[in-house]
């Protein structure tokens, strides 16, 4: 008793940074982000030459080679310091200009690197958010530096090995918005021009829903007759919106060749990974049909996860990561070609789809370990309906941790700019529907829509597909207004005589 009593003592008085931080106020935040808008400078103050010995120059004064060469970039505006230091958000982030250590940002639940995630989300959703004039402040970001920075920010966060055992998927998820290849979030970027331009013509709605939950090729051409027919009603920015869509949907759906897949990998020769990825190249490089390339993909993708560890330099491993969300790539462009047949080719499409999604880190190795040996079932010949529906609770189970492990490392967040910035609510849907989660899903849905048939139960709810993951706790009638809440839940003042459609449920809603 004693101990617990010291324990809790220090408890109470050892208290992290993130706590002791103010109250965010959001009103005024709300007001900042809405001048900032309109700033052009947007966040930021001036620019500036910094040196390698702390000196700070002026823009046309540039670090003398007598004390090495030195970095130009923005400074922050006072007050966007002020903000950071009052409540630990960090607004229109410069990679250059911050501290590693502190970007990680271990003692706040890494806030800062989430939040320049979040930031790159609103930014692409929103034209710019905050830089929406400040986006053309020239000089003002270094995209060279940043990539620089990027690469110097993973050879010191790879280095550390429990870094990748307690935090892979959000180290992973963060190669998608930290610059260090060259690369670009071409999924994120075809989501996100289809709600800008979803958002201001709401007869695109349809399309862009198909975009966002079931994307496929036939999509470009449906996007430009969409386009073709509404012309005379478009805008000309919404026009040149449509123009920037296709061109983006035309190189997302571009097909990945698979040979090029090693060419930055190069510090992978002659290790057991560089093997896999070896082989993987050479199997399918010349075309194999698609259930075969995404079982292999899948596989791949496990196999780097489980086994990454084992790599010890902090390059290599980096080149690692990169294959993986290439392997990702590829899985998620090519799911939705496979189209099982039979019953035992819909169960193998779930199990490869559960493994690809917890070698992305979308599940814990130690839960792929749980229910592995409940969805292989190729070896079956006959299995009984309680048989399948076992599997399809379980296989329900992989897509829901899927979808959680992103709730798990960015609501609490999200739910902070969500305060004072409403648009950022979406970014934990964005970064679901651009997952294997979302092919995942798909596939359940279909087995347990067969089930349902076999069984002679089945829901019916209008005409809302994959009607089997619907459940309800009574049966019956309920009569009243639908609200329906796009935003977050917890502000919502429910009444007991309406109808809610959350996408989650409020923190504190009280039974009725």
């Amino acid at each position: 008793m004693t101990k617990l009593l010291i324990a809790f003592l220090l408890a109470c008085f050892i208290i992290p940074t993130a706590i002791a931080q103010k109250k965010v106020d959001n009103a005024e935040l709300a007001a900042k982000i809405n001048f900032y808008k309109n700033d052009i400078r947007g966040p930021y103050k001036d620019i500036r030459w910094f040196c390698t010995d702390g000196s700070v120059r002026a823009p046309k004064d540039p670090c003398p080679s007598d004390i090495g060469p030195g970095l130009q970039h923005a400074r922050y505006k006072d007050d966007v310091e002020t903000i950071a230091k009052n409540y630990h958000i960090y607004l229109g982030q410069l990679l250059a200009y911050t501290n590693t250590s502190d970007f990680w940002d271990s003692k706040n639940d890494h806030s800062r690197l989430k939040q320049y995630q979040l930031d790159k989300y609103l930014r692409s959703v929103d034209n710019g958010w905050i830089n929406q004039k400040g986006q053309y402040y020239r000089g003002a970001v270094q995209a060279e530096d940043e990539e620089a920075w990027g690469i110097a920010f993973y050879t010191w966060l790879l280095s550390q090995d429990d870094v990748l055992r307690d935090n892979f998927f959000l180290v992973r998820q963060s190669l998608k918005d930290v610059p260090h290849s060259g690369d670009a979030n071409l999924a994120q970027r075809m989501r996100s021009e289809s709600k800008v331009i979803s958002d201001a013509y709401t007869p695109f709605m349809d399309l862009r829903v198909k975009i966002h939950g079931q994307p496929e090729v036939a999509d470009i051409e449906k996007v430009k007759a969409f386009q073709k027919k509404n012309a005379l009603k478009l805008t000309a920015t919404q026009n040149k919106q449509f123009d920037v869509l296709v061109v983006t949907m035309t190189e997302f759906f571009k097909p990945i060749d698979i040979k090029k897949i090693g060419q930055k990998a190069d510090l992978l020769k002659n290790t057991p990974l560089g093997k896999t990825l070896e082989d993987f190249i050479a199997n399918h490089s010349l075309g194999t049909n698609d259930s075969e390339l995404i079982s292999a993909a899948g596989q791949a993708l496990l196999d780097i996860r489980k086994d990454i560890i084992e790599e010890k330099r902090p390059m290599a491993r980096l080149q690692l990561l990169d294959v993986s969300l290439k392997l990702e790539e590829i899985l998620f462009k090519n799911a939705s070609k496979w189209q099982p047949e039979t019953l035992r080719e819909q169960l193998r499409k779930i199990k490869v789809l559960t493994t690809a999604s917890a070698g992305a880190g979308y599940l814990e190795l130690w839960e792929y370990g749980q229910i592995k040996n409940t969805l292989n079932t190729i070896n079956r010949d006959k299995m009984t309906l309680a048989e399948l529906n076992t599997v399809l609770e379980t296989a329900r189970g992989a897509v829901e941790w899927s979808a959680a492990m992103v709730k798990a490392n960015y609501q609490n967040i999200v739910n902070v700019y969500t305060g004072f910035e409403p648009k950022a609510y979406g970014f934990i849907d964005d970064r679901i529907r651009g997952s294997i989660a979302l092919h995942l899903g798909k596939s359940v849905g279909e087995l347990g829509d067969f089930i349902a048939k076999e069984s002679a139960l089945t829901n019916k709810v209008m005409d809302i597909a994959n009607q089997s993951t619907i459940r309800g706790l009574n049966s019956g009638y309920a009569f009243g207004e639908l609200v329906v809440v796009a935003g977050s839940p917890d502000d919502v003042e429910v009444s007991s005589d309406k109808i809610y459609i959350f996408m989650r449920s409020p923190a504190d809603l009280k039974p009725v």
